[in-house]
């Protein structure tokens, strides 16, 4: 979950050896004491401004992208997934898996970054999970206080559905005339 962090170690021992190890270790930078603040901090804006540029290179660009669809891997291709195709978008640490009828793709970013691209057709129903509101079957209680929600795919997948999600989920399907 925090491998998109940089790590700045901060350290008395100022040989060789150790700012090696730390590097080894994947330390982005390695400051020794006596430091100054003002060094401090720019090294920090610096290693924040290497991850943004990082995210930013991880996203397709040029030609090769299509506007609305949004870009994810299977077997080290990149594919453009349409939203309508999607089911459900799942999370696992800082990365989420995309999944479609019979396939699942690899984005390399959070599901927030997913919400934000996918339409208001979209329901984030758990803290880990999207649902394609079109592609809702059923809404079910198989336990007091727990729920899921059904998909249409093959497999019927069943996500998780958080209880405070439930009346909001029953608005958007009856709101999308979906089946429930």
């Amino acid at each position: 979950a925090t491998s998109e962090i940089p790590v700045i170690l901060l350290s008395a021992k100022s040989e060789e050896i150790s700012k090696l190890l730390g590097f080894q270790l994947g330390a982005q930078d390695y400051v020794t004491k006596p430091f100054s603040v003002k060094e401090l901090i720019a090294r920090v804006g610096a290693a924040l401004e290497h991850v943004r540029a990082r995210a930013e290179e991880a996203q397709p660009s040029g030609p090769s992208y299509e506007a609305g669809k949004i870009a994810a891997l299977k077997d080290n291709e990149v594919f453009f997934l349409d939203p309508s195709e999607i089911f459900f978008a799942a999370a696992d640490r800082n990365n989420t898996y995309l999944h479609t009828n019979e396939e699942k793709y690899l984005v390399r970013r959070n599901l927030s970054y997913i919400e934000t691209r996918l339409s208001d057709r979209f329901l984030r129903v758990h803290k880990s999970y999207i649902v394609n509101l079109g592609r809702v079957s059923k809404l079910s209680s198989p336990t007091r206080g727990s729920y899921l929600v059904e998909l249409t795919d093959e497999s019927r997948t069943r996500v998780p559905l958080s209880r405070i999600k439930v009346g909001l989920l029953r608005r958007a399907l009856s709101g999308a005339g979906a089946a429930h």
